[in-house]
C-alpha cells in the first residue's frame, strides 16, 4: 500500500517536471523577429514627410541641394541609420552586402515656376 502512494507521488514529480520544462521551452521565442526594416522606412518617410509639410523639402530640392535635405534627414533618423540622398536614384554609393531599403519620394512646385523633382532616400543600419 505505501508503495503505491509511492509511484504515484514520484508519477505526479515526473509529470509537474516535464510539464514546467515543456513551458519554459516554449515559453520564450527561440528568435527575436526582425524590426529593422519597418523603422528604417517609417523613420525614412517621416522625416520626408515633416520636411515636405514644412515646405523644406521642396526650397531644398527647387535649388537642387541634395546634401542641405540628407543633413536635415540625418538629424531626424536614429543614429542607427545612414542615410545616402540622391536625385536620379543612383546606386553607386550603396553598400554591397548590407540591407539597403530605399524610399522615392516625388516633389512639384508650381508658385514661382514649375519643377518636378523625384529624390530617393536611401536607408541602412550601421
Amino acid at each position: 500500500m505505501v508503495k503505491a502512494y509511492l509511484y504515484t507521488i514520484e508519477l505526479m514529480i515526473t509529470l509537474s517536471i516535464v510539464f514546467l520544462i515543456i513551458t519554459f521551452v516554449f515559453n520564450a521565442p527561440s528568435f527575436r523577429p526582425d524590426f529593422g526594416k519597418n523603422v528604417i522606412k517609417k523613420s525614412i518617410i517621416n522625416s520626408a514627410e515633416y520636411m515636405y509639410y514644412n515646405d523644406e523639402l521642396r526650397k531644398f530640392m527647387e535649388n537642387n541641394n541634395e546634401s542641405l535635405v540628407e543633413a536635415r534627414i540625418i538629424q531626424m533618423v536614429p543614429d542607427t541609420i545612414t542615410i545616402e540622398v540622391s536625385d536620379n536614384c543612383d546606386t553607386a554609393n550603396l553598400p554591397q552586402f548590407l540591407d539597403v531599403y530605399r524610399v522615392k519620394y516625388y516633389i512639384a512646385g508650381y508658385q514661382e515656376r514649375y519643377f518636378f523633382k523625384r529624390i530617393c532616400i536611401s536607408g541602412w543600419e550601421q
